[in-house]
């Protein structure tokens, strides 16, 4: 997700991202972001466009929500990131839809899933499940890096992450 925000990485850009992330401005946080930057390729930059282009309706949809919730812009590129904008990915582990909830998350957070219906794939109300699941890891963490990496993990495990470290450092939890 975060290699997303240096196709054009300069000190500038660098600063922005550890403030918008929330992640502290240290020579081990700016490492990692440097070696995220090299490793980002032409083909990644072409793939992100293709994805953007192929799911349009989509990642407009997720944008003007965004916009809507006065939410950070780089959760866009959440949804790219989890299905490709697609409303019937699954993972091998059954997380589902654009947002990939696993299922005990979805229903947690008001979404319906059972044999009849599956409201993970549902684009509107998955979108909105999303950004209220967000709020609740931004909440209990209080760094977007740190709900992000929640929002892939869960709460739990972040949390247990954090204690085992000793810390929510950027560098010391990567």
């Amino acid at each position: 997700l975060v290699s997303l925000f240096f196709l054009n990485l300069s000190a500038d850009t660098t600063t922005e991202i550890l403030n918008e992330f929330g992640i502290k401005d240290t020579e081990a946080n700016r490492a990692i972001i440097a070696s995220i930057e090299n490793s980002i390729s032409q083909r990644d930059v072409e793939d992100f466009k293709k994805i953007i282009l192929d799911a349009s309706h989509n990642a407009t949809m997720v944008k003007s929500e965004l916009e809507a919730i006065d939410a950070p812009h780089f959760l866009l590129y959440l949804a790219m990131t989890e299905s490709k904008f697609q409303n019937r990915a699954t993972s091998s582990k059954r997380a589902g839809g654009m947002w990939q909830f696993m299922p005990g998350t979805a229903r947690a957070f008001g979404l319906d899933v059972n044999e009849q219906v599956d409201e993970r794939r549902d684009p509107f109300l998955s979108t909105d499940t999303a950004f209220k699941y967000l709020d609740f890891l931004n909440e209990k963490f209080d760094k977007w890096y740190l709900s992000l990496m929640a929002y892939n993990c869960g709460d739990g495990c972040m949390g247990k992450a954090i204690r085992n470290s000793g810390s929510d450092d950027f560098a010391t939890l990567l």
